[in-house]
């Protein structure tokens, strides 16, 4: 694969990425309980918001799979290269 598919491979919600991608980001919440003890939760970001997060960049990166038109190749003088 070329570079570009690899980008938009990985920006594109699958199996695959589900795999790669979950549990991968994590945040801290603090949290206080009835009797005033303060402490952390690690929380981790759900699937849900990683596929939004993922189309967003694709949406604002021109990603050719965010327009449901699939990739591909055309003839190229430096070799083949994806075209959209």
């Amino acid at each position: 694969m070329s570079g570009i598919e690899d980008l938009c491979e990985a920006l594109t919600p699958s199996a695959a990425t589900k795999a790669a991608y979950i549990g991968e980001f994590k945040f801290w919440i603090e949290m206080v309980d009835e009797d005033g003890n303060e402490g952390y939760v690690l929380h981790q970001v759900p699937w849900t918001t990683i596929k939004d997060i993922m189309k967003a960049i694709r949406e604002r990166g021109g990603c050719p799979e965010c327009h449901g038109q699939p990739l591909k190749r055309v003839w190229h003088p430096r070799g083949n290269q994806l075209d959209d």
